[in-house]
């Protein structure tokens, strides 16, 4: 399985998203299971996994259209030189993609960043980038 990344505009009719969304994709049925979903200032954000075997642009090419975003799970990097590890991005970080230690000291968890971009915002030092 691979992590998309899908935020769904705020106009958008919520009421049938369901924990897997099943879509057609060259007339094959192919089932994405939501593993993770918030409400952000752009809209929904889910968080999806596409089975192994399906073409990832071809996913995504389907949910970006009508105005939804869909893009691959996003890499979160820190400048250690800039950062002071004030906790303001470990605060802001909904999915736990980065955190303080017991000694203040920041923990980047690559697996759990969706690629959101609050911790850019909340960045004091403009250390911060997500790829």
């Amino acid at each position: 399985m691979r992590k998309i990344n899908i935020i769904l505009p705020r106009d958008y009719d919520y009421n049938g998203i369901k924990p897997k969304i099943s879509v057609s994709l060259k007339g094959e049925k192919v089932i994405a299971t939501i593993i993770r979903s918030t409400f952000t200032s752009e809209g929904l954000h889910l968080v999806v996994n596409i089975p192994k075997e399906v073409d990832d642009k071809e996913f995504i090419k389907i949910f970006s259209q009508d105005g939804a975003i869909a893009y691959k799970r996003a890499l979160v990097t820190v400048d250690e030189n800039e950062c002071i590890e004030c906790g303001q991005c470990t605060a802001m970080c909904v999915y736990g993609a980065l955190d303080l230690d017991e000694n203040f000291s920041l923990i980047v968890n690559q697996d759990n960043c969706t690629g959101c971009r609050s911790c850019i915002d909340a960045c004091v030092r403009r250390c911060i980038t997500v790829q």
